[in-house]
């Protein structure tokens, strides 16, 4: 690991493995990467499957099928050999969803088996959902009220077994929340808390919502955990979640308009108190980086996100920006890639800073890392 962080340190990060291009089945999105193995979860014409980035080819694990779109998938669930996503399918219309929770179990870079879980599950206002999220003892989502100031939780039981799934039981309350000019927002769940960030632009608001409160569906011991102001003025706009909040942060946002682009990272800490395992002292740290940002990936620690920029009227970068806990501060680094690489004609990516790789996939589905 220490290698590739020295490289990764570099302001023009070197390739020190030759480039591999492979294809991935038409039509797909890469939904996650299980950090440190070669294990992709996509999704392809109504279904969900396992792929082997080494070999280019499909564990042989049965799919899971789908009806309707992708609306929202979860920050990944992870333990000791399971990785665990939740995502919700819906035709935008529906005051329902279907929620789909999605386990693999892997050894030694190897997925082993895929197991999948599915309801039906009301979802309020479907056509404003905004978060889902998934923890070890719930799953559920978070949508706009229709005066945009309100957001609903629904939450229903379920365990990391997956053997109790309870949507008969899911339940629905009310946090704050104001969506009046459209931010964005994002959502976990750590040791069963569950935490709402919302970036409006201006500022980045965190609400905490207690482990009592979620377990038991009242609507008390909520509070305004932080609010940390970030620079500029910048329009369209995500969030991302690390697959842990052990190293230090819980999201980073990403703003841009036709020149620049701001990444902005909020860091955490660990407390581990029963009001709240996570505290938020630390402001909010941001970049400006010249360029558009066409695409975006945050790593398994919430250190490294790797763009796509595209610079008016023709050049196209492929940047690393990292966050430095130790100082609390970001550099950035360009990574150059082949001439055989067009960055202008790249659709997905991907970043493991487990094993120090950056994976990119074209328009027409070739899989490079």
């Amino acid at each position: 690991m220490a290698d590739f962080q020295a490289n990764w340190n570099r302001p023009f990060p070197r390739i020190v493995h030759p480039v591999t291009s492979t294809p991935l089945p038409e039509d797909t999105d890469i939904i996650c990467l299980v950090p440190g193995t070669d294990i992709l979860l996509l999704s392809t014409a109504g279904s969900v499957i396992c792929w082997n980035a080494k070999l280019a080819t499909k564990f042989p694990l049965p799919a899971v099928e789908f009806n309707h779109f992708i609306l929202e998938v979860s920050p990944p669930w992870e333990t000791s050999g399971i990785y665990s996503i939740a995502f919700l399918t819906g035709d935008n219309v529906a005051p329902v969803a279907h929620i789909h929770i999605i386990t693999i179990t892997h050894e030694a870079g190897e997925a082993l088996i895929l197991t999948s879980v599915f309801s039906e599950i009301p979802v309020p206002h479907v056509h404003h959902l905004k978060s889902v999220f998934l923890g070890e003892e719930m799953v559920g989502t978070i949508s706009v009220g229709s005066n945009q100031e309100d957001c609903i939780v629904s939450l229903c039981p379920w365990t990391a077994t997956g053997s109790n799934f309870h949507p008969d039981s899911t339940r629905a309350f009310k946090i704050p929340g104001n969506f009046s000019n459209h931010p964005a927002a994002a959502c976990f769940v750590f040791e069963d808390h569950l935490y709402h960030l919302i970036e409006n632009g201006q500022s980045v608001q965190i609400h905490h919502i207690s482990r009592t409160s979620l377990l038991s569906g009242k609507e008390g011991e909520q509070s305004t955990l932080c609010t940390s102001d970030i620079p500029g003025d910048f329009r369209s706009s995500w969030g991302m979640v690390p697959t842990t909040l052990l190293y230090g942060v819980s999201a980073v946002f990403v703003r841009s308009t036709d020149t620049k682009t701001r990444i902005t990272f909020v860091p955490n800490a660990l407390t581990h108190e029963v009001s709240s395992p996570l505290a938020f002292d630390v402001p909010c740290v941001s970049l400006i980086v010249e360029g558009n940002c066409d695409l975006m990936w945050l790593d398994h620690s919430g250190f490294n996100a790797a763009l796509v920029v595209h610079k008016p009227p023709a050049a196209y970068n492929l940047l690393l920006v990292r966050y430095h806990s130790d100082t609390q501060s970001t550099s950035l680094h360009e990574l150059k890639v082949p001439e055989a690489i067009d960055l202008s004609n790249m659709k997905e990516l991907c970043v493991d800073d487990s094993a120090g790789t950056i994976r990119l996939v074209n328009k027409e589905g070739l899989f490079s890392t």
